[in-house]
């Protein structure tokens, strides 16, 4: 659990490439400003991994996120205060089951290369809950939302007298 700390939480920037996992942290109020007079990167999670200057490793480059909370990243006057930070691209992203919280109203992403942008492709971007800041952003909605114009979600209740069951099924 990471709670009240000044700039970025995680960073995988420039010389960081392969397989690199970021999975189960509890990040709370994060990107604060230390009073520096600074006013640069301030996120949750900084993604900018790429070969060193000069270098070329040859590996391909995937960032896995997986089960992380990210609530209230960034601080005022902060040019890149988000719970996500993408910095660079050619990479591929792997980010699921995550919870990204903007209570501060920052944007949850940014300042995403095109490349980078969320592509909408579950295989790179799913089950990931967006909260407080506004729709998820844009490319990452369930397609069938995207599509459909009466889009009607389905809501689990509960009874003691029977097993649960989905509103849409017939009693």
């Amino acid at each position: 659990m990471i709670v009240d700390q000044v700039w970025d939480r995680v960073m995988f920037g420039v010389g960081v490439v392969g397989e690199n996992w970021e999975w189960n942290d509890l990040i709370i109020n994060v990107g604060l400003d230390g009073g520096s007079g600074s006013v640069g990167s301030r996120g949750g999670i900084k993604l900018q991994p790429a070969n060193p200057p000069g270098v070329t490793s040859g590996l391909p480059i995937t960032m896995h996120l997986f089960n992380n909370t990210v609530l209230n990243a960034g601080a005022v006057g902060a040019s890149r205060q988000r719970t996500l930070y993408i910095g660079t691209g050619g990479w591929t992203p792997d980010i699921h089951n995550n919870i990204f919280a903007q209570l501060s109203g920052f944007p949850y992403i940014g300042p995403a290369s095109p490349a980078m942008s969320p592509d909408g492709n579950p295989a790179h971007w799913s089950n990931n809950l967006w909260y407080g800041a506004g729709a998820a952003p844009r490319a990452i909605a369930m397609p069938s939302m995207q599509t459909r114009s009466s889009y009607q979600p389905s809501v689990l209740t509960t009874s003691t007298s029977r097993p649960p069951r989905l509103l849409s099924e017939p009693e």
